[in-house]
């Protein structure tokens, strides 16, 4: 059971660091990056979802709650996107002074991102490795 810990693991640290390569590969400069960013990495949480998927019938589990947690996470990145599209901001007024408001400041900030991706990662591993405990001591 821990090498399929140990795989999600790996496939899970490569999926983040090659989904980063490729949205800063695609992006056309600073003003491009973040919404290939926030698309890419949704694909890449649906292409975990499957990952997990396949492993939990692998082992014959019931369900893999670790997959729902890449549901989530994606669609966190799909809806974020589609607002960074809605809402735009006007940088020239908010370099003179403006202000953003709580929503755009999230929309906007890098740090949202790397909050919730990590702990997306860190969930489902960990609830992964839980449900593989709780189904090794039936």
């Amino acid at each position: 059971m821990k090498k399929y810990f140990w795989f999600v693991f790996v496939v899970l640290l490569g999926g983040n660091i090659v989904s980063s390569m490729i949205a800063r590969t695609l992006a056309e400069g600073d003003s491009g990056w973040w919404p290939v960013m926030l698309l890419i990495s949704a694909m890449v949480s649906g292409l975990y979802a499957l990952v997990f998927s396949w492993l939990a019938k692998r082992l014959n589990f019931e369900q893999f709650p670790a997959g729902f947690v890449h549901i989530a996470v994606a669609s966190l990145l799909v809806v974020m996107t589609v607002l960074y599209y809605q809402w735009p901001v006007n940088w020239q007024e908010i370099n003179s002074g403006g202000k953003l408001t709580l929503l755009q400041m999230i929309i906007y900030s890098d740090m949202a991102y790397y909050l919730i991706y990590p702990v997306g990662l860190l969930a489902s591993a960990g609830i992964g490795y839980y449900s593989m405990l709780k189904r090794n001591s039936r």
